[in-house]
């Protein structure tokens, strides 16, 4: 709660650039793209409160409940310091293997020019990515069948990563026929 109260306080004393300057980060841009989201999430006036309670067993400061509010006043300057502590974006031209995990398209398939995928696959480190894939109609058909199946899919193409956004550009698509191994 403590680097909560610092980054507003910085905010409110236009003084952002003391916390996007500091070398031991006191909060993460992952955090503030989430407060950006939960803020505007509502159409109207927003405000939203963060709080905790500390166990009464805690010593000193930390006893009783610590609550700040954030408002979509708030927004700009968040935005503002998130773009500056994002990382540059990135652009990688690759070959992805994974699972199809979500599917997002116009549901009367007669109206369908395309169709959005989620991919989730393996990054470095054994991590695991999430890519929104933007695939033909006949691309996005075969998707669903390999979702339905559990079957992989590989997709070529171009992985542009901007903040916690990855998007794979420029794909082609295939379901991979045989199991890996």
């Amino acid at each position: 709660m403590d680097s909560l109260k610092k980054f507003k306080t910085s905010i409110d004393k236009d003084e952002m650039n003391k916390i996007v300057d500091e070398e031991n980060e006191i909060i993460s841009v992952n955090f503030l793209e989430s407060l950006l989201e939960l803020l505007n999430e509502s159409i109207y006036d927003s405000e939203m409160e963060v709080s905790a309670t500390w166990s009464p067993v805690a010593s000193g400061e930390l006893q009783g409940t610590q609550t700040i509010k954030f408002t979509d006043d708030y927004l700009p300057a968040i935005e503002s310091m998130a773009n500056k502590m994002r990382p540059p974006d990135e652009e990688k031209e690759a070959v992805f293997i994974g699972k199809v995990s979500q599917l997002k398209a116009e549901p009367d398939p007669g109206n369908r020019t395309e169709g959005e995928i989620m991919l989730n696959f393996m990054g470095d480190g054994e991590k695991v990515i999430r890519a929104k894939v933007i695939l033909s109609t006949e691309d996005y058909g075969n998707a669903s069948i390999a979702h339905k199946e559990g079957k992989n899919v590989l997709i070529k193409g171009i992985l542009k990563t901007s903040g916690r956004t990855k998007v794979i550009e420029q794909p082609k698509f295939s379901v991979i026929k045989e199991p890996l191994g």
